[in-house]
């Protein structure tokens, strides 16, 4: 029975077994190290959070006096930053111990010596690093569980949205192993398992964001989101990841954000990473043991590899020609000198690979072939992207053939941690209202015809001050176009008042989350205990109030980076895994709120005359707020210190004193009737 188990043409369990405790001692420290930065900083903010509370009362303000106004959402982003350590740093050092023994010829002639199948051998090891992959994710989530549900009054969690974060982390884990697999399933030693990882995992996408990013510095119109039909940028998540890093401009962090969570983005990458597990099965079954020690199974093979190193460094040469040829007020050097200096670097560069990999001199020549061909098909993409180029600027949208447009207004000159919910509630929704379709068509085709002024402004004018920027998707037959459309602000208003009339946009406008589900903070002091009752009632009379009304007051509340003179309520929230935040100023379109005793908006006080000192040490404030950016603290006063309170207020638990001839405002429990 044990024969038969151990011998299986697919899989073995004792083989499994053995690989997966060769890997423990890594998988062990790895699994450590994720507790430590997953849990660690949770408790120790959790502990911090908890000694703020209890040292307030003696600091004497009312804005550190509640557990509500600590509390704050965990937005699934926040576990990026940790589990991209497992692809980037655990991965990488699972797969290339496990695979190791191919790069000796003694370990390599004993594996292969050994009474089981090529396939059953692979997929045993392969799946020892999968195990290790999963359990440390799943140490790591279950780790972040228990330390928030700790401490969890003072964090709002959505735990089935950070799971869906982990599953997506874990796939790009997986890829990451299967390239690893497939460079090690046909080369020979370290260096060019590392380069060929390289090369399989990032080079597409690097050469697809390369030239994304050439034709938006050539074409202002077009998206710089959407690429092409399942080469999107977003899809691949592992190398969006890694390459997010060096052009955030193109893949921003609300791309990021909405690729977790993706189908499509997880099916791509789950689905990559099966064909890079296939395609090395295939590889490592047919790889011989003599290959262990040489860079490459074959010279086929090695021929293509420092094809595609040449090709890399090339390509920028010929990218940035396409890119000067067609801008107008380029100058310094001619462009055909950023060509010859990328081939020159190339060349050096397949040449010092070489060296390296083959450890033999004369192989240099072997070399002069594949720059070569590196050189042809880096000319030949550039022929390829300039024709693109010039069909893009061709294209005018006709309203009539136009099934839906989809709208998503895009702002990359400025950066936040969250979205504002009342601009992104658009983007999901296909617009078919005609009108809408026919407003956009025309502004883009205005764009395209006044495409030379566009492009000679400035990126700050063209997005943030003259402009509102949106990524339009124009759904036309089978397939649809992504182009970017500046509206002036009169279009802006049009669009507003054709959105007015698309009812699932004013249902989702108005959709605003309950209060236990959000961050909810408002710009005057309001008893906690009050909060919850306030923020209801707004909820019900935005409500009852026409669209229209409430539209404009949305739009009132958004202008300028702060609202100055006015009540307002601010709201952080996650849905569907996004986080956004909105601000609603509370005026007389609901009453019933600015009214309400209970609140700080209109707070009123009753006169009084009394000799107050504080109980140990009070701030003195301009405002009676504490959230309300015009309020400042003025002064502080000390116990001991005399003053006279002019006024109180037993609802919302304000004073107002006299201090130093200044009128201002302080929490009534902090003081002390002479």
């Amino acid at each position: 029975m044990n024969n038969k188990l151990n011998n299986r043409n697919i899989f073995s369990i004792k083989l499994f077994w053995q690989s997966f405790r060769q890997l423990k001692i890594i998988g062990l420290i790895s699994a450590a190290i994720m507790l430590l930065i997953t849990g660690l900083p949770i408790i120790m903010e959790g502990i911090n959070i908890t000694n703020n509370i209890k040292a307030v009362k003696p600091a004497g303000d009312a804005s550190l006096s509640t557990v509500q106004d600590y509390t704050s959402i965990v937005y699934p982003s926040s576990a990026t930053a940790v589990l991209i350590i497992v692809f980037a740093f655990i991965t990488p050092v699972l797969a290339l111990y496990c695979w190791s023994f191919l790069n000796k010829r003694s370990t390599s002639d004993f594996y292969h010596s050994l009474s089981y199948k090529r396939q059953c051998l692979f997929f045993s090891k392969f799946a020892a690093i999968t195990a290790w992959q999963i359990i440390i994710m799943a140490v790591t989530f279950l780790c972040s569980f228990i330390c928030y549900h700790i401490f969890k009054d003072y964090f709002i969690v959505d735990y089935a949205t950070n799971f869906r974060i982990y599953i997506a982390q874990f796939l790009c884990a997986l890829l990451c192993s299967a390239g690893i697999a497939l460079a090690c399933s046909i080369t020979g030693n370290i260096f060019s398992n590392i380069c060929l990882t390289g090369l399989i995992l990032f080079l597409p996408r690097f050469i697809l964001l390369l030239a994304n990013s050439t034709i938006n510095n050539s074409y202002v119109l077009a998206s710089s989101k959407h690429f092409m039909p399942l080469l999107d940028n977003s899809y691949n998540m592992l190398t969006s990841q890694v390459l997010y890093a060096f052009e955030g401009g193109i893949i921003t962090t609300y791309d990021i954000s909405d690729m977790w969570l993706s189908g499509i983005a997880n099916v791509y990458t789950l689905v990559l990473a099966i064909i890079y597990i296939a395609i090395a099965c295939v590889l490592f079954t047919i790889r011989k043991s003599e290959t262990a020690g040489k860079p490459a199974l074959s010279w086929k093979l090695q021929f293509a590899i420092r094809c595609a190193i040449g090709y890399t460094i090339s390509i920028f040469g010929i990218f940035v020609y396409v890119q000067l040829s067609k801008d107008t007020n380029s100058y310094g050097e001619p462009a055909a000198m950023y060509v010859i200096i990328a081939f020159l670097i190339a060349a050096v560069v397949v040449i010092i690979y070489e060296l390296i990999s083959s450890k033999k001199l004369h192989r240099v020549l072997k070399a002069i072939p594949s720059i070569i061909a590196a050189y042809v098909l880096a000319i030949i993409s550039g022929f390829l992207l300039n024709a693109g180029i010039n069909n893009m600027t061709a294209y005018r949208a006709n309203a009539d053939n136009i099934d839906y447009i989809k709208l998503e207004m895009r702002s990359n000159y400025y950066s936040s941690s969250t979205r504002d919910y009342f601009e992104n509630v658009i983007k999901n929704l296909k617009i078919t209202d005609k009108d809408t379709i026919k407003l956009i068509t025309d502004v883009y085709n205005n764009n395209s015809e006044n495409l030379d002024s566009l492009t000679n402004m400035s990126y700050y004018s063209r997005n943030s001050v003259e402009y509102t920027t949106y990524e339009v998707y124009f759904k036309e037959g089978i397939t649809g176009k992504y182009r970017k459309v500046f509206l002036k602000e009169s279009d802006v208003l049009k669009l507003a008042d054709l959105l007015t009339k698309v009812d699932e946009f004013c249902k989702e406008y108005k959709n605003l989350p309950d209060y236990d589900s959000a961050n909810v903070s408002f710009s005057d002091y309001i008893l906690p205990e009050k909060q919850r009752d306030i923020y209801n009632m707004m909820l019900d009379e935005i409500n009852n109030v026409s669209f229209a009304d409430y539209y404009n007051l949305i739009s009132s509340s958004r202008q300028g980076s702060r609202i100055s003179n006015t009540a307002y309520v601010n709201i952080a929230f996650t849905r569907n895994g996004t986080p956004y935040s909105a601000t609603i100023r509370i005026t007389d379109l609901t009453p019933k709120t600015t009214e309400s005793p209970t609140t700080g908006f209109n707070t009123k006080f009753t006169d009084c005359n009394d000799t107050v000192t504080p109980k140990d040490e009070v701030n003195l404030r301009n405002k009676p707020s504490v959230t309300d950016a015009d309020s400042v603290v003025v002064a502080t006063a000390k116990k001991g210190e005399l003053f006279t309170r002019t006024g109180y207020n037993t609802e919302v638990g304000w004073s107002r004193v006299i201090y130093n001839g200044q009128t201002l405002y302080c929490v009534t429990s902090l003081l002390s009737i002479q």
